[in-house]
């Protein structure tokens, strides 16, 4: 899996589980979201919806948080 996240670069990559609990990333990610992707237990769907700086960075962030939902 290692190999894969890594052969993204120079585009940041993350690999997530089922849960949404993020297993790895590379160093392009860690430099371009690292406010939340470096954090011990890192998800992306809890940042993504209990974060502020989220909704500044989504692109239509409501039908982002209404997919996530109607998911979770």
């Amino acid at each position: 899996m290692r190999l894969l996240i890594d052969r993204q670069m120079p585009s940041p990559a993350y690999l997530c589980d089922r849960h949404w609990n993020i297993i790895g990333f590379n160093t392009s990610m860690a430099e371009w979201r690292p406010s939340w992707v470096m954090e011990p237990g890192a998800n992306l769907i809890r940042w993504a919806l209990t974060v502020p700086e989220a909704r500044a960075q989504y692109q239509d962030w409501d039908k982002h948080a209404s997919a996530y939902v109607k998911n979770a």
